[in-house]
Order: structure tokens, then C-alpha cells, then sequence
């Protein structure tokens, strides 16, 4: 085995961040470092993906033979070629599913003609919408990822601007630690008492004032460089 592989799902419930490790390839040992890009082998956010082993080809074995054909996989709408990951696929998708699967700003991002990797820093990290487009981003490490919140895992990932005034954004990611599910849903009629709980399996997580209350907490300490 030269290395193993990350394989996503080709629907509009992959996390982007999952989407982009698609088809990319990490060392097979504990390490796993990137091959060919600098993204970490991280945390599947929605228990949906999965590694499978890459075998070295015939001639890299020393045998004259071509490798057997990949065939295809599975997406949304039926069956695509094996050869195609997230990247390629979404970017083939009406601006109507780019929307459902990225949401609003990204998706419109991606239907003005721009690439799904655009979206994102070199480490992997997605850009906060107020930054989508700026050149040069860096994301400095580490990740905050506040454990405050029962069941509930909340990350801000912090970028900036080469600019002079340094602008600064907060990238506020939350998931469930049940089932990897990355959408929390909350009564709006009840504000900040309503109970906070996960869109996919329901866990709770309080009321939506508490987690709220953390994730700005955690993004104001991101944009004042605290972290």
C-alpha cells in the first residue's frame, strides 16, 4: 500500500471541509502526512466518509500491464465516474444544490464561476464569508475548539488579511459530538431560551443563549487576537 485515501459523500449533506479532503491521499502509517497538499488528515464531521487503501500500480510493481479500470461511485443523482470527487462535482452542480450543500455566500461564490477550493486556506480551513476573495489569507494555528457545551464541540478557526490594518475574521464551526452532525436548530419564536439541539439526530445542548454566548465569546477573542 502507497497510501490511503479519503472518499466523501457526493450529496448536499457533506460538510465542505469533508468534500475538499475528497480523492486526496495521506501517508498509510499513524502519520498520515499529505501527499501533494497541506491539508490535515483531521476529524470526519459527519461520520459519512471513509479511507480506503491505495495499492502501488502494476508498473510501479515492475510489471508491464495497464491498472484495471476504477468504474464508478455513487452520488445524489446516481452513479459518476470513480475519478470524480467533491471538488469537480459540486462545481458541475446547479447553483441550486451549490447553495443547499455551501449555503448562500458560498454558493454564490461558486456559481459566479469560482473554484470550490477558493473557498478555502491552504491548511484546508474554510474562509469566513467576509473574506471570501481576499488573496494571500493565512490561517495561524491553533484552532480554538471550546468543550463548554455538553455534547456540543464548538471550533473558531481564526484568519487575516495581508493588508495593513491586519483584518482580522473568526470562522465559528459547531459539531455534535453524537452523531457528527454540524447544523444546530433552535424554536426561533423562544430566542435565546429555546432549546439548541442537532438538525440531523436531535441531541440537545442547552438553551441557544448558552451556546450563542460561547461562540462569541470564542470569535471576539479570535478577532482580537487573543488565541
Amino acid at each position: 500500500m502507497r497510501a490511503v485515501r479519503w472518499l466523501a459523500t457526493l450529496d448536499t449533506r457533506c460538510p465542505p471541509e469533508c468534500g475538499l479532503k475528497d480523492g486526496r491521499e495521506w501517508s498509510p502509517d499513524d502519520a498520515r502526512r499529505p501527499i501533494g497538499h497541506a491539508i490535515p488528515w483531521g476529524q470526519d464531521l459527519c461520520g459519512r466518509c471513509v479511507s480506503v487503501p491505495v495499492s502501488k500500480s502494476f508498473r510501479e510493481l515492475g510489471l508491464d500491464i495497464d491498472d484495471f479500470s476504477l468504474g464508478s461511485r455513487a452520488s445524489m443523482a446516481g452513479q459518476v465516474p470513480a475519478d470524480l470527487f467533491y471538488s469537480e462535482w459540486i462545481e458541475g452542480q446547479d447553483a441550486a444544490t451549490q447553495t443547499r450543500a455551501l449555503g448562500d455566500v458560498r454558493g454564490a461564490h461558486l456559481a459566479a464561476g469560482h473554484s470550490f477550493e477558493s473557498l478555502f486556506a491552504p491548511d484546508g480551513s474554510l474562509i469566513p464569508i467576509g473574506l471570501i476573495g481576499t488573496p494571500g489569507l493565512t490561517h495561524p494555528p491553533p484552532a480554538v475548539r471550546s468543550k463548554g457545551i455538553a455534547n456540543l464541540e464548538i471550533v473558531v478557526l481564526r484568519l487575516e488579511a495581508p493588508d495593513e490594518a491586519r483584518q482580522r475574521a473568526a470562522e465559528i464551526s459547531t459539531v455534535c459530538k453524537s452523531c457528527g452532525g454540524f447544523q444546530i436548530a433552535a424554536e426561533s419564536a423562544k430566542g435565546d431560551r429555546a432549546i439548541a439541539k442537532c438538525a440531523a439526530c436531535g441531541e440537545t445542548f442547552g438553551t441557544w443563549g448558552a451556546v450563542k454566548a460561547e461562540a462569541l465569546r470564542l470569535a471576539k477573542a479570535a478577532q482580537d487576537g487573543g488565541i
